[in-house]
């Protein structure tokens, strides 16, 4: 074989996405739906503060699609009732915050346990 000569270097192929793959998307789409889910309460949180007015379209919308996840933790502490117009610190909606952010963390990490 002459020195000058080149040998042929094989194309680099390409990994099929597999089980690492998915999990990762998996990954992904959980943080995406608790990061929506966070976002939405923390404006809650905020409407609540400063007691938005009820017939606002956009605070229904908040309240009406933030309502199935502070359900839960209503009734934890015996701190006053939600009434539209009135401010007041949710503190069962700061929970709600914590809990879905501490589910999405432990989602993923099993799911990162399971690409490994």
């Amino acid at each position: 074989m002459n020195p000058d000569q080149q040998t042929p270097v094989p194309a680099p192929r390409r990994a099929s996405p597999g089980v690492g793959g998915v999990l990762s998307k998996i990954i992904q789409i959980i943080w995406l739906l608790v990061t929506i889910i966070v976002i939405l309460l923390i404006i809650r949180v905020v409407f609540s503060l400063i007691g938005v007015d009820q017939t606002n379209g956009f605070a229904t919308f908040i309240y009406n699609t933030t309502y199935i996840f502070v359900e839960p933790f209503r009734g934890l502490l015996q701190v006053g009732e939600f009434q539209y117009g009135r401010a007041r610190l949710e503190f069962e909606t700061i929970i709600a915050i914590f809990i879905y952010l501490l589910a999405g963390w432990g989602l993923t990490a099993a799911a990162q346990v399971l690409r490994k």
